[in-house]
């Protein structure tokens, strides 16, 4: 048999579906390629080839379960003999590609009017030795790459580009560049709860149900790419493993990720100390994060707004929440009864003893501006979650 095609594409290409294109050819059969996580990395059948089973694999991206159990017995037996499988009307052959002793995949050959049988063990030798060593390429470069891509990430995350141009030109060679619109997700593992999880469980865990997440670890938090299919396996993922996530929303360019992580960060700074929720949208936090940039200027409030606070702080009341509703609605009343839940003469007494104590007419207000943010930050400082969404 002439496998001159196949070790000329070997030595001149790093090309693992030339490859195996080379090989389905040469054995005159289709085969499929996988890689020791059963995951289907090549494929070849010729344009007449509709057997329903080999299709199912191929879309699935992935060995079936009995396809696994082949591999498995064969590996364990010693043995690559033709069989036969379930909804097939074929037989085939499921070799192991092992390199070194190391298994490196599968290689799962469909007999076409008994081409396989005509086939010497020796080329099948060649053909499993030919496609391990090129996983192993694969294998390497893919983490090479994985790598290279996690370093830039972190060193975004740290400052370290002087221009976005620099950090383009940096992510050319590896994965980052073909990353389109994503959200990324920061998780906080709780310590508490992974004692009876440990953590390469959950670092298996991750990487099965985000196999295209990259994820990397920044800071002690774990961060992963999500896109919309990705993002509905994170809550039964946080509440298996006791983790809280914050989700960013969708960044189109890279380069801007530190502003969304530093975003992501104070929302879980919220929620570890709340315990308000597993996992939460930072979208749902807008208001939240915009007055808790703004409280580093607390010194800048109406003096009568912080009077205002110190009353309700030592005296329970609840004339800062009221005059924030108020003030947000509009100065409607009842607009700002269904917003405080509270009746009607419960609020104009509220406005009406914030005017006479306080000396706030906001009807009178120049500075409403200046009123209406001085009201929120000091609500945000005694009530937060006023300014967190439901996310419902």
């Amino acid at each position: 048999m002439n496998f001159e095609s196949l070790l000329m594409d070997f030595f001149t290409r790093d090309d693992i579906d030339g490859l195996t294109r080379d090989i389905g050819e040469s054995l005159k059969c289709p085969i499929i390629v996988a890689d020791n996580a059963f995951r289907v990395i090549s494929y070849y059948a010729p344009p007449e080839f509709k057997d329903q089973f080999f299709w199912s694999v191929i879309h699935s991206r992935e060995l079936n379960y009995e396809l696994i159990d082949l591999a498995r017995t064969g590996r364990a037996n010693g043995e690559s003999k033709l069989t036969s499988v379930q909804d097939s009307d074929c037989q085939g052959r499921v070799m192991d590609l092992t390199y070194s002793g190391i298994s490196m995949g599968y290689l799962i050959c469909v007999d076409l009017c008994g081409a396989l049988q005509n086939v010497e063990e020796r080329d099948f030798a060649l053909v499993c030795a030919v496609l391990s060593k090129e996983l192993l390429f694969k294998n390497h470069r893919d983490q090479l790459v994985s790598n290279s891509g996690e370093a830039l990430l972190i060193s975004l995350l740290n400052g370290d580009f002087s221009s976005e141009a620099a950090f383009q030109f940096q992510i050319s060679a590896t994965y980052l560049a073909s990353v389109g619109p994503v959200r990324l997700a920061v998780i906080e593992p709780d310590r508490h709860a992974l004692r009876g999880a440990p953590t390469e469980t959950l670092g298996r865990a991750i990487e099965e149900s985000f196999p295209e997440g990259h994820p990397f670890i920044y800071d002690h938090r774990i961060l992963i790419f999500l896109n919309g299919i990705s993002l509905k396996t994170l809550p039964p993922l946080s509440s298996r493993y006791g983790l809280i996530a914050a989700v960013t929303e969708q960044i189109d360019r890279l380069y801007t990720l530190p502003q969304y992580y530093e975003s992501a960060k104070c929302v879980l700074e919220y929620m570890s100390v709340s315990h308000s929720r597993q996992v939460a949208m930072v979208e749902d936090f807008r208001e939240y994060l915009m007055l808790e940039r703004l409280s580093h200027g607390m010194d800048l409030i109406d003096p009568r707004i912080s009077q205002l606070l110190e009353h309700d702080i030592a005296h329970g009341t609840e004339y800062i929440r009221t005059l924030y509703h108020y003030l947000d609605c509009h100065r409607s009343i009842q607009m700002a009864c269904q917003r405080l839940q509270a009746h009607r003469n419960t609020v104009i007494y509220r406005i009406g003893r914030i005017k006479e104590e306080f000396d706030i007419d906001e009807e009178l207000e120049e500075g409403s501006l200046n009123l209406f943010l001085s009201t929120a930050l000091a609500l945000w400082q005694i009530e937060p979650e006023e300014f967190i969404r439901s996310g419902e």
